[in-house]
């Protein structure tokens, strides 16, 4: 497998962004597949490649941040009998600092990730309407609970709405 040629090209970087977004809210875990695959490419990047982005201080910061979260939670789990659950949430800081390290050495073309917040909220308002319509749920949930999937329901609102002002703002 060519890691290279696959990163270099931009335009895997923007499908895989483009699809994570888009199916973070109508599907059952069809996000998580772009994530795992962005995951798998960016631990073989960082084994064979041997240009490594440049990272400023921001970076630094943002990376010992994520580690620093996932380290906060093992006194908990070690006292605690090693069990699992501590370690859930706090495992994805840690597993992001790879596609970050990814995505710093070779970032998504800002439409691919405009266009997949806008296909994100379409499908997530679609599916809204299909529960509430004709399921007949009162809080329409996704594949979520009802609060996380109003939470990022917004999220993709307002990171479209962002990207729709650069654009219009935007010179090429």
């Amino acid at each position: 497998m060519n890691v290279s040629k696959l990163i270099e090209n931009n335009n895997f970087m923007s499908a895989m962004i483009f699809f994570s977004l888009a199916l973070s809210l109508s599907t059952p875990g069809g996000s998580v597949a772009a994530f795992a695959i962005l995951l798998l490419v960016s631990l073989i990047y960082l084994f064979k490649e041997k240009n490594k982005p440049e990272l400023n201080s921001m970076d630094k910061l943002l990376i010992f941040t994520l580690v620093f979260m996932f380290l906060t939670v093992l006194p908990s789990f070690i006292s605690d009998d090693f069990r699992g659950r501590y370690l859930d949430l706090s495992l994805r800081y840690l597993l992001a600092v790879p596609i970050l390290l990814l995505l710093i050495y070779t970032p998504p073309r800002a439409a691919w990730l405009l266009a997949g917040a806008i296909a994100g909220g379409v499908t997530a308002f679609g599916l809204a309407v299909y529960q509430y319509v004709y399921v007949g749920m009162p809080r329409v949930d996704g594949f979520l609970y009802s609060i996380n999937f109003g939470y990022l329901a917004c999220t993709l609102a307002f990171l479209a709405l962002s990207g729709i002002t650069f654009f219009r703002t935007a010179q090429f």
